[in-house]
C-alpha cells in the first residue's frame, strides 16, 4: 500500500505547491516559514506541513529558519530558470481529476468526453493546457529549429495545431520572408495573437479558427507544413487523411515537418504511462516508426528523415518532402 500511497501523497504535494505558488515564492531565497506563509495567505501550520513533505522528496531543501528551493527546482519551476514548467502543475491539477475515469476508460475503449469536450465546458481548462503547451515549446523550440532546415526562398507556413504560436513565431523570427498560419480549435488560440504581438510579428502571423480533419488546407500553398504533436492525438485513420492532406497543401519541394511521441522510441516506463494518458483524455494512443514512414508514403512524399529527440521523452522529429516532379 505505501508504493501506492506515498507517491500520490507525494504528486498531491506538488501540485499543491504549484497552484499556491511556494516555489515562485521561494524564487529569489529561502524565507521564513511565517513570512513565506503570509506572503501566499496560508495557514502557518498547514503550509509547514507541506513544506516538509515536499523537503522529504526533494523538491524543497531546509534552510536556516525556513525554507529553499532545490536546485532542480529553481531551474525548472520558476522563472529563474531556462524554462518554468509550474503551467505543466497546473495543468496536472486538470488531468488529474480525470484519473479516477481511467477503469471506465479501460472498459470501454476510451473516454465518456474528450479532452477537448472537455475544455469548451469548463472555463481556464483550455488556457492552463494552452499554457504547458507553451512552456514545452519554450524548452523544444531549440532543439526543433537545430534539426529544420527550411526549404530555399519559402514564403508560407501553415501550423496545424499550433496553439500558442510559438513555433511558427520562431520560424518567421528566423527567416524574414516567411509568413505562418496558425491552425487550431478556439480554445486553443486565446493567448496566440498575444504572443504574436509580444515578438512583434502582427502581419506576418495570423490564426485561424478550425478543426484540422475537416478544414481545407488547399492545394500547393505552403512551402512548410508542421503537423506538431497531433497525431497521438488522432486515429490511424485520421492520420492518413490529415499527410494526404498535408501534401496536398505543399508547393513542390516543400516540407513536411512532424512532431510526436513515436511508440518505440520512447522509454520506459514513460512511454506506457504516455499511452495510458491518452486512453483516459482522448481515446487514442501512440504510433510506431512504421506507421509514420507509412502514411508519409502514401502521401506521395519522399525523402523521410527521422531524429530522436534528447532527452528522448521530447520526441521524434521526422521530415519528408514533397517531390518538384
Amino acid at each position: 500500500m505505501q508504493a501506492v500511497y506515498l507517491p500520490m501523497q507525494q504528486v498531491a504535494a506538488v501540485l499543491a505547491a504549484g497552484e499556491l505558488g511556494v516555489f515562485a515564492a521561494l524564487r529569489r531565497g529561502p524565507r521564513a516559514a511565517a513570512t513565506l506563509a503570509r506572503g501566499l495567505g496560508t495557514d502557518l501550520h498547514a503550509l509547514t506541513r507541506l513544506c516538509d513533505q515536499l523537503v522529504a522528496t526533494g523538491w524543497l531543501v531546509r534552510a536556516r529558519n525556513g525554507y529553499a528551493n532545490a536546485s532542480a527546482t529553481q531551474q525548472w519551476f520558476t522563472s529563474s530558470g531556462a524554462v518554468d514548467y509550474t503551467a505543466g502543475l497546473r495543468w496536472t491539477q486538470h488531468a488529474w481529476r480525470l484519473q479516477p475515469e481511467l477503469a471506465a476508460a479501460v472498459r470501454r475503449g476510451g473516454p465518456r468526453r474528450s479532452l477537448w469536450r472537455r475544455m469548451q465546458r469548463e472555463p481556464g481548462m483550455g488556457e492552463r493546457f494552452a499554457d504547458y503547451m507553451l512552456a514545452f515549446a519554450r524548452h523544444s523550440a531549440p532543439e526543433f529549429a537545430r534539426s529544420i532546415r527550411m526549404p530555399r526562398g519559402a514564403s508560407r507556413l501553415l501550423d496545424i495545431g499550433g496553439s500558442h504560436g510559438l513555433h511558427a513565431i520562431a520560424a518567421c523570427a528566423a527567416h524574414p520572408r516567411l509568413e505562418a498560419v496558425v491552425l487550431d480549435h478556439a480554445v486553443s488560440l486565446r493567448g496566440t495573437m498575444a504572443n504574436v504581438r509580444a515578438a512583434g510579428l502582427q502581419g506576418r502571423v495570423r490564426t485561424r479558427v478550425g478543426d484540422c480533419r475537416h478544414a481545407d488546407l488547399g492545394t500547393g500553398t505552403f512551402d512548410v507544413v508542421h503537423y506538431f504533436s497531433v497525431a497521438h492525438n488522432q486515429t490511424a485513420a485520421d492520420n492518413a487523411r490529415m499527410l494526404r492532406k498535408c501534401a496536398r497543401a505543399l508547393r513542390p519541394g516543400g516540407l513536411l515537418v512532424i512532431h510526436d511521441y513515436v511508440r518505440g522510441q520512447l522509454p520506459e516506463p514513460y512511454g506506457s504511462a504516455f499511452d495510458l494518458t491518452l486512453l483516459v483524455e482522448v481515446g487514442t494512443h501512440t504510433h510506431t516508426l512504421a506507421d509514420f514512414r507509412g502514411w508519409v508514403a502514401d502521401a506521395g512524399l519522399s525523402a523521410f528523415r527521422h531524429r530522436r529527440l534528447a532527452p528522448a521523452e521530447m520526441g521524434s522529429l521526422m521530415t519528408a518532402r514533397k517531390p518538384r516532379f
